[in-house]
């Protein structure tokens, strides 16, 4: 189930709906920021896939870098600008350090 914008079609803007409530899953998206949510999942799970953190700390460790709380931790209810932090903290985290010439 989702939730689509009272303009839809012709705003592609949409939410996907929890199964077993049918909440929204989080804000709804057009095209831009459905794709850089999914990038920053993507940069996230990264942390995840390397072994440096299991899934619950990697969500920690991105509420400690962006200061907010668990509540507001949710890619989904990101905006651009969010997403874009995410996907830099991420690689930055993940880059070697470089070594002093």
């Amino acid at each position: 189930s989702y939730y689509v914008c009272a303009r839809y079609p012709f705003c592609d803007s949409y939410v996907k709906a929890h199964k077993f409530n049918k909440m929204p899953m989080g804000t709804l998206a057009n095209r831009e920021l459905r794709q850089k949510r999914r990038a920053a999942h993507i940069a996230l799970q990264k942390l995840t896939d390397c072994g440096l953190m299991t899934r619950k700390e990697t969500y920690r460790w991105l509420q400690t870098q962006m200061g907010i709380t668990p509540e507001d931790a949710h890619i989904a209810k990101f905006s651009e600008q969010r997403c874009e932090q995410v996907i830099q903290l991420c690689n930055r985290f993940l880059q070697p350090p470089r070594k002093a010439a």
